[in-house]
């Protein structure tokens, strides 16, 4: 990467390290409703989503209220890329009829948008020891960590060339991110699967920070759409399929 390059992504890191570290996600997620008001989705997938569903008298109507943080809107787009057994919402006569799953931040909303029918770090395996040896000296461990390292590294440079394909490859921009968003996503649930057995017993209680992970990356993938589906997508936005 550039230094520029390298800045944005310390600054990044930095900001989130300061707003949102793990213990903040525990704190929020004990509350009654897990909302932080300062880290919802009305600021990234309500502004996204009401961009793109072409209602200019909504948008004109909301985004200067989210811009101030004077509402809070309640997201539900997963059933826009697959309906769920039991789930999917239509219009009728006027009113939504139906089930949402994964709607974020819905209680305690003031609006909700629905699609309706009709879109870590394994240090501790350096630390931690058994039978007088830190566990990061077994060969299965060794083993075991050269295989997330060797799965991280490309998922990072796709990640990162779906990123530059935005300004320097706009016609293919999309096509690449589907293509990053399916690999990652299977990738991180195997590394998580492993990190969780390389950190032995405490990798499988909730009170150790890896389950806010494992929880993320497995909300990730029904919310924003699975591998097939997006494959799907790519292969349709290169002229595979129909």
């Amino acid at each position: 990467m550039s230094d520029e390059q390298r800045l944005l992504q310390d600054t990044v890191r930095r900001l989130l390290d300061e707003a949102y570290p793990t213990t903040r996600a525990r704190e929020i997620s004990d509350t009654a409703d897990a909302h932080d008001a300062a880290l919802h989705a009305t600021g990234v997938l309500a502004v996204t989503a009401l961009r793109e569903c072409g209602n200019e008298p909504l948008c004109k109507e909301l985004l200067p209220e989210i811009a101030a943080g004077r509402t809070r809107i309640g997201v539900a787009l997963a059933e826009s890329y697959a309906v769920r057994d039991g789930a999917g919402v239509r219009l009728e006569r006027g009113r939504l009829e139906g089930t949402a799953l994964f709607a974020l931040d819905s209680v305690g909303a003031d609006r909700l948008l629905v699609h309706c029918a009709g879109g870590l770090a394994l240090a501790y395996a350096s630390e931690r020891k058994q039978f007088g040896r830190v566990i990061g000296s077994f060969q299965a461990v060794k083993h075991m960590l050269a295989e997330i390292a060797a799965a991280l590294e490309p998922a990072r440079s796709l990640a990162w060339y779906a990123a530059h394909a935005f300004e320097h490859e706009p016609a293919d921009a999309s096509r690449l991110a589907a293509l990053a968003k399916a690999h990652v996503s299977e990738v991180a649930t195997e590394i998580l699967r492993k990190a969780t057995e390389v950190h032995g017993g405490i990798g499988f209680t909730e009170q150790y920070d890896l389950h806010l992970w494992f929880r993320r990356v497995t909300l990730s993938r029904p919310l924003l759409g699975g591998p097939e589906l997006l494959r799907d997508e790519a292969a349709r936005l290169r002229g595979w399929t129909s």
